[in-house]
């Protein structure tokens, strides 16, 4: 397939080319497709790939998500999932393109890729607390895990034998 469409584009990057803890990748990353004449029965398939370094070399994670345009628009999403895709490193970048299918059987064509570095590293090297699933690795007798929220520090987790 040739690349004729252009690439997609991640909205809430801050700064530009950087999804990080303020975009709370733990609820998932919003990929957006706009200024494309998309028509009802169209799919729109985005391929994720997530690697462990900024330079796209260490593959993490793949995944696919599949949209159905069900109504003529210029705009269509996907978010990238948390659970086993973005949740997969720590530090990396997430590469994306999408492959538009018309409903009328014409060639699908393919776009180009974006890229986003991405990080759940607080300012100092700590992990964000919000992205662990387990808030840290439990340790009996021991504080699993500390974590501000809101400027004021919290204890996630307390194991005691």
């Amino acid at each position: 397939m040739t690349i004729e469409l252009d690439f997609p584009e991640f909205p809430f990057e801050e700064p530009p080319g950087w999804i990080k803890c303020a975009q709370k990748p733990w609820n998932g990353v919003l990929v957006v497709v706009d200024h494309i004449r998309f028509t009802a029965g169209d799919t729109v398939t985005f391929d994720v790939t997530v690697r462990s370094d900024p330079d796209g070399q260490t593959l993490a994670a793949q995944t696919q998500g599949v949209v159905t345009v069900t109504a003529d628009t210029t705009s269509v999403s996907c978010t990238i999932p948390w659970d086993g895709v973005l949740d997969a490193v720590t530090e990396g970048s997430i590469i994306v393109f999408y492959t538009r299918t018309p409903a009328d059987g014409s060639a699908p064509s393919t776009s180009q890729e974006a890229i986003a570095q991405y990080s759940r590293r607080q300012p100092g090297g700590t992990v964000d607390a919000s992205t662990s699933r387990l808030f840290g690795h439990p340790h009996p007798g021991t504080l699993s895990f500390l974590a501000t929220e809101d400027g004021q520090p919290v204890i996630s987790a307390w194991n005691v034998p």
